[in-house]
């Protein structure tokens, strides 16, 4: 739960607090980057239009038919 992650946080010393934040940073983009790519998976799975789903979702238009042929 979010007040145990805080008090851990709070627990560790100040100089390897940054890494930590820039760890959780880095799972955070992480995270937002699989969801893009499920709902575009999602969109075409649904026959939405290629460039549609592009501006939905923002990927690179390659990113987006990469992940398209990779469903076929």
């Amino acid at each position: 739960d979010t007040e145990t992650i805080i008090k851990t946080v709070d627990s560790i010393p100040d100089n390897a607090k940054e890494v930590v934040m820039t760890t959780a940073e880095r799972l955070k983009k992480q995270g937002r980057e699989e969801a893009k790519l499920e709902d575009a998976r999602r969109m075409f799975e649904e026959g939405l239009d290629d460039e549609l789903i592009v501006r939905i979702s923002g990927l690179s238009r390659q990113e987006a038919l990469k992940l398209k042929d990779s469903k076929r």
